[in-house]
């Protein structure tokens, strides 16, 4: 078995097949197996086949476009929003929290001290 490639009749590289070796070649093929590192476009010249460089084959690929989000994926994000927004606050709440106990602990033990001294000024 060996390989024919076929090309259309623009002579552009149109397809592979595997075919007994005894096989006749048909008009529109080739027993030439295009050299490594041709890339699409492929034409077959008559003796050898020309083709693009990675990089130009590259530069004409189309772009992948940005997907937009899912509606789900946005509800996700208005979510993963509200968090943060929500553990802030928390934050802050919490904050506040501690500087009022604080306060209050201040507080109580400026009255221990006074209910101290007062006691100590009773017993005399």
């Amino acid at each position: 078995m060996k390989q024919v490639f076929f090309y259309d009749e623009s002579n552009h590289f149109d397809h592979v097949e595997l075919v007994k070796d005894n096989a006749e070649l048909p008009a529109n093929a080739t027993f030439v197996q295009p050299t490594s590192g041709l890339y699409e476009p492929m034409t077959w010249n008559g003796t050898t086949w020309a083709g693009a460089t990675k990089e130009e084959w590259e530069s004409n690929q189309p772009k992948p476009s940005p997907e937009a989000p899912s509606a789900n994926q946005q509800f996700q994000a208005q979510l993963a929003l509200q968090v943060a927004d929500l553990k802030q606050s928390q934050t802050a709440f919490n904050s506040q929290v501690l500087l009022q106990l604080a306060d209050l602990k201040k507080g109580l033990a400026v009255t221990d001290k006074n209910t101290v001294a007062d006691t100590n000024t009773e017993t005399k």
